[in-house]
This record gives C-alpha cells, structure tokens and sequence, in this order.
C-alpha cells in the first residue's frame, strides 16, 4: 500500500472515476483528474505521477481489501488542440453501480428520499430521468394518483431532450449538438458544445454552452434542438465564473456583451402597482 497521506483520499477520487459512465478515462486522465481535484482539497500538493496512480489501481484490484474488478476497454480519444481523433486504453469498474464506499441508506435517510420522489412525482415538465423513476420503484414509491402542484410546460418533440442535457451538464459532459434554424428548418447544423445552463424564460427552454473550438458563449431553443449525442472522449472546460451572472443586468435570453447596462426608471399606476411587485420584470426590480 502506497505509505502517504493522500492515498486513502485518491481511493475517494479514483472510486468516482472509475464507477462513472459519462467519460473514457486512460490512465494519464484518471492521473491529471486525481491531481485536479487533490489540488482542490491540498493546494500546497506537489500532485502525484502516473506510476503511483498505476499502483493504486493495482492496490485496489489486487493487493487491498476491496478486490476490485476492473475492466480494460479502447475507446476513441480526442486532443482539442490538434482536433483529432485516436484510440486509447481506459479504466472503469466492471459493474456501473459498484463502488468500494457503497453504504447503506439509513431509515431516515430513506424515508426522506421517498418523500422528496414522492413529491417530484406530482410536477408535470419534469425530464423523463429513467434513473429516477428507477429509484422510486426500488425504494417501492408508489405514485399519488391527486395531482398537488402541476407546472404549465411547452411540450418538446423530443421529450427526453431536456433530460438528456441535464444529464450532461451535472456530469461536464462534452456533447454534439444537431440543431437547425426556424428559417432553413431543412438544414441541419452541428457543432460540439460544452453545457452548462438550462434556463427556462416566457415558457420555453433555452441552453447556454460555449462552443469546443473557441470557448464562445452560445444560447440554443431546445425546440431547434435535433438531437444531443455524448463525446465521453472530449474534455470538458468548465465556465470560468459563475454562469447565472450573465442574467444579473439581462432581461431574456439574448446576452449582447457589447451593450452597456442601463438604468431604467418606470411608473407604474396605482391599479397595477402590487401586480408588477409580485410579478417583477427583472429581478433587480425595486420600489423607489
């Protein structure tokens, strides 16, 4: 067992990595993303080389206590930098759902999940999450036939489109978007994006993602969008901030960075005034 401080916090890491389907990970990304994110947790780490991350992998396979089962694959790698594409040997736990620090759920633990699936189970516009209605049926929550809160939605051809996305975004997941224009409806474009908000406004979805080759920020209607396909090879580049700044000074959708903000005085009768006060604009709307 490698003698060090870190090492049973790697196992943490590697045991995510390794169990996650959503990223082809070789032996030189399974070493760069435990140095990321010690780094994180130690910011005067030195990091730690591909040799001793081969041994903890050997360690948990074969030497420790956990005996794990890993499986060997080739998938198809891609450097951004050079946009190209090649094959590379990656890593993943045998079994999807395995995991060396599985416990379970305690009884309060479970019962809070069933209410909070119970609850979900009443919104209409929810994605179609084949992983949570999974998880409703094995918890055994059964569905309240007395709809409490229903939500109004603009329905998608692609009902799971919205589900799709989500699911990229939590996992930083590159994707290849196949998307066309209300105008040339028949000409399909395609471009790989990095995902990083869902936004509903005026009863329709939008994504905001920057685009692979250049990082620019780009707004998408999911109701343009054909089709959402996974790149697990390509590295995902996170937002550099926090993305729902872009609304702070923005009323809609559309981000025009080059216009300056401006201050904006309106009156409001007094018929009218306590509906705009509980139905505000913006939220920088204030009384003055």
């Amino acid at each position: 067992m490698p003698a060090n401080k870190n090492a049973m916090t790697r196992y943490k890491i590697l045991d995510d990595l390794l169990s996650c389907r959503y990223h082809n990970y070789s032996l030189d990304d399974l070493t760069e993303e435990v140095n990321n994110r010690l780094a994180e947790l130690y910011p005067d780490t030195n990091g730690v080389g591909r040799r001793t991350i081969e041994k903890d992998i050997y360690y948990l396979e074969y030497e420790g206590p956990f005996l794990v089962e890993i499986e060997r694959y080739t998938a198809p790698g891609y450097n951004r930098e050079k946009q190209k594409s090649y094959n590379k040997r990656c890593l993943r736990y045998a079994k999807p759902s395995f995991s060396i620090f599985k416990k379970d759920l305690s009884d309060d633990e479970e019962y809070l999940l069933k209410e909070a699936l119970s609850l979900l189970g009443q919104f209409e516009g929810l994605p179609n999450l084949d992983a949570l209605e999974g998880l409703r049926l094995g918890l055994g929550v059964r569905r309240n036939e007395r709809k409490i809160i229903s939500l109004t939605k603009n329905p998608l051809e692609n009902s799971n489109l919205l589900g799709e996305l989500f699911t990229a975004i939590s996992h930083r997941q590159v994707i290849e978007l196949h998307y066309h224009k209300f105008a040339y409806a028949q000409s399909e474009l395609t471009t790989n994006v990095y995902p990083y908000l869902l936004k509903e406004y005026n009863r329709r979805w939008f994504l905001f993602a920057a685009a692979e080759s250049d990082r620019k920020l780009l707004c998408f209607s999911l109701d343009r969008i054909d089709n959402v396909v996974p790149l697990p090879s390509h590295k995902f580049i996170d937002y550099d901030g926090e993305i729902s700044e872009i609304f702070d000074d923005t009323i809609g959708v559309t981000i025009n960075e080059e216009s300056p903000v401006y201050n904006i005085v309106f009156w409001v009768s007094d018929i009218s005034k306590d509906y705009v006060a509980t139905k505000p604009i913006h939220d920088s709307q204030k009384k003055t």
